[in-house]
């Protein structure tokens, strides 16, 4: 494209430069130097096509400097997009386990929820299968007014605690009950699975009542 504009720039400086030297001598056609006609038109035309070449060059300099900002740019923008993606990772790994659901319900272990709006009263969720209880402690205060919401995932189980005589019904997989009771002593006292001889196998836990 460069080349064809330059034999277009350098047939019009040609004519120009003829045209020119008609007009300087003041004489008809025949009487011109055929030698200082061309001497002119080839001066001409050096002269348009080193004005070409500096404008090719300044197009050529500015590009490169516009791709060199360009590329400059979209390195800035990927640095940015990776200290955020990698921000972004360390967060969440660092992220620590939500204490609340979305109701505002403590969560106090496992799906286990302890609700915060009502005080004095406090509700668990205790998963018990072969031959454990998912929450190993439960803190209450005297006087709580506790819940326990009993569900099984593995076989037939149930929860219960004798110092407050409390006691769910006991359920297969899948199955749930609840029992409520007042922690109205102070200390720690053994729940357990009454069923068979799943406390001797270790189904158990402690509730842990609290001034």
């Amino acid at each position: 494209m460069k080349n064809i504009l330059i034999l277009i720039l350098v047939g019009l400086i040609a004519a120009a430069g003829l045209w020119w030297a008609l007009g300087e001598s003041n004489v008809s056609t025949p009487e011109i130097s055929v030698k200082k006609a061309g001497e002119m038109i080839k001066d001409g035309a050096e002269g348009v096509v080193e004005k070409v070449e500096d404008g090719a060059e300044a197009v050529d300099s500015t590009t490169g400097e516009v791709m060199e900002k360009v590329e400059d740019g979209a390195e800035g923008v990927m640095e940015k997009v990776e200290e955020t993606v990698s921000a972004a990772g360390t967060q969440l790994a660092g992220a620590e386990t939500p204490t609340v659901d979305e109701n505002g319900n403590e969560l106090v272990g496992g799906d286990a929820v302890a609700p915060a709006v009502t005080p004095g009263e406090k509700s668990f969720t205790v998963i018990g299968g072969k031959f454990f209880y998912d929450l190993k402690e439960i803190e209450v205060e005297k006087g709580d007014k506790v819940t326990i919401n009993f569900r099984s995932n593995d076989g037939f189980h149930d929860w219960a605690i004798d110092e407050f005589d409390a006691k769910t019904e006991a359920v297969s997989t899948g199955g749930e009950s609840s029992v409520t009771f007042v922690a109205d002593k102070i200390g720690e006292f053994e729940y357990y699975c009454s069923v068979g001889n799943h406390r001797e196998m270790g189904q158990v836990g402690t509730l842990i009542v609290t001034e």
